[in-house]
Protein backbone atom coordinates (compact mmCIF):
# COMPACT_ATOMS: atom_id res chain seq x y z
CA UNK A 1 0.00 0.00 0.00
CA UNK A 2 2.57 3.22 1.20
CA UNK A 3 4.98 1.71 -1.07
CA UNK A 4 2.89 1.76 -4.07
CA UNK A 5 1.07 5.15 -3.27
CA UNK A 6 4.99 6.58 -3.10
CA UNK A 7 4.47 7.62 0.55
CA UNK A 8 7.26 5.12 1.78
CA UNK A 9 10.60 4.28 -0.24
CA UNK A 10 12.29 0.74 0.03
CA UNK A 11 15.82 0.95 0.24
CA UNK A 12 16.33 -2.61 0.54
CA UNK A 13 14.71 -6.14 1.45
CA UNK A 14 15.93 -8.44 4.45
CA UNK A 15 15.80 -11.58 2.37
CA UNK A 16 18.84 -13.60 1.11
CA UNK A 17 18.01 -12.51 -2.45
CA UNK A 18 16.12 -10.10 -3.88
CA UNK A 19 12.59 -10.32 -3.88
CA UNK A 20 10.54 -11.59 -6.93
CA UNK A 21 7.81 -8.78 -6.04
CA UNK A 22 10.16 -5.85 -6.29
CA UNK A 23 13.10 -6.55 -8.54
CA UNK A 24 14.66 -3.50 -8.25
CA UNK A 25 14.90 -3.03 -4.88
CA UNK A 26 18.53 -4.81 -3.47
CA UNK A 27 18.50 -7.46 -0.93
CA UNK A 28 20.42 -6.22 2.34
CA UNK A 29 22.97 -8.48 1.77
CA UNK A 30 24.07 -6.49 -1.05
CA UNK A 31 24.97 -3.90 0.94
CA UNK A 32 27.39 -6.14 2.79
CA UNK A 33 25.41 -7.14 5.43
CA UNK A 34 24.38 -10.41 4.52
CA UNK A 35 23.88 -11.89 8.04
CA UNK A 36 20.89 -9.50 8.42
CA UNK A 37 18.44 -11.87 6.68
CA UNK A 38 15.35 -11.89 8.09
CA UNK A 39 12.10 -13.75 6.53
CA UNK A 40 9.16 -15.35 7.16
CA UNK A 41 7.27 -18.82 6.50
CA UNK A 42 4.22 -20.46 6.24
CA UNK A 43 4.34 -24.34 6.36
CA UNK A 44 1.98 -27.09 7.55
CA UNK A 45 2.38 -29.17 10.78
CA UNK A 46 1.44 -32.94 12.32
CA UNK A 47 1.39 -34.34 15.79
CA UNK A 48 4.64 -36.20 15.78
CA UNK A 49 2.86 -39.41 16.12
CA UNK A 50 1.09 -38.97 12.30
CA UNK A 51 2.31 -42.23 10.02
CA UNK A 52 4.58 -41.29 7.37
CA UNK A 53 1.96 -42.31 4.87
CA UNK A 54 -0.39 -39.78 5.94
CA UNK A 55 2.63 -37.11 6.18
CA UNK A 56 3.46 -38.49 2.40
CA UNK A 57 -0.22 -38.05 0.89
CA UNK A 58 -0.74 -34.79 2.94
CA UNK A 59 2.65 -33.17 1.43
CA UNK A 60 2.25 -34.25 -2.25
CA UNK A 61 -1.56 -32.96 -1.90
CA UNK A 62 0.13 -29.53 -0.24
CA UNK A 63 2.90 -29.45 -3.00
CA UNK A 64 0.40 -30.23 -5.84
CA UNK A 65 -1.89 -27.21 -4.75
CA UNK A 66 1.36 -24.61 -4.68
CA UNK A 67 1.39 -25.74 -8.20
CA UNK A 68 -2.13 -24.43 -9.28
CA UNK A 69 -2.79 -21.25 -10.67
CA UNK A 70 -5.60 -19.89 -8.28
CA UNK A 71 -3.32 -21.01 -5.34
CA UNK A 72 0.28 -19.40 -6.60
CA UNK A 73 -2.07 -15.96 -7.58
CA UNK A 74 -3.44 -15.62 -4.11
CA UNK A 75 -0.11 -16.16 -2.78
CA UNK A 76 1.16 -13.55 -4.86
CA UNK A 77 -1.35 -11.16 -4.41
CA UNK A 78 -0.13 -11.53 -0.61
CA UNK A 79 3.39 -10.81 -2.02
CA UNK A 80 4.34 -14.64 -1.02
CA UNK A 81 6.35 -17.10 -2.63
CA UNK A 82 5.47 -20.86 -3.17
CA UNK A 83 8.29 -23.32 -2.20
CA UNK A 84 6.76 -26.58 -1.19
CA UNK A 85 9.36 -29.88 -0.65
CA UNK A 86 9.68 -32.27 2.04
CA UNK A 87 9.03 -32.15 5.14
CA UNK A 88 12.46 -32.97 5.85
CA UNK A 89 13.35 -29.61 4.36
CA UNK A 90 10.80 -28.03 6.24
CA UNK A 91 12.19 -29.46 9.25
CA UNK A 92 15.41 -28.42 8.69
CA UNK A 93 14.19 -24.82 8.10
CA UNK A 94 12.44 -25.10 11.22
CA UNK A 95 15.22 -26.22 13.68
CA UNK A 96 17.22 -23.94 11.63
CA UNK A 97 15.53 -20.68 12.50
CA UNK A 98 14.90 -21.68 15.89
CA UNK A 99 18.65 -21.89 16.61
CA UNK A 100 18.98 -18.64 14.84
CA UNK A 101 16.54 -16.80 16.93
CA UNK A 102 17.32 -18.52 19.87
CA UNK A 103 20.67 -16.72 19.51
CA UNK A 104 19.38 -13.31 18.47
CA UNK A 105 17.12 -13.61 21.60
CA UNK A 106 20.20 -14.77 23.55
CA UNK A 107 22.62 -11.64 22.86
CA UNK A 108 20.07 -8.71 23.34
CA UNK A 109 19.04 -10.91 26.90
CA UNK A 110 15.29 -11.39 25.87
CA UNK A 111 14.19 -14.04 28.15
CA UNK A 112 10.24 -14.84 28.91
CA UNK A 113 10.75 -14.16 32.64
CA UNK A 114 12.05 -10.40 31.61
Amino acid sequence: GPVRARRARVLATTGATRSPFLPAIPAIGEFGLPGLVAGGWYGIHAPVATPASIVTALNTAFDAALTTADVRDRLSEAALVPVGGTPQAFSQTVAADRQRWAGVLKTIGFSLEN
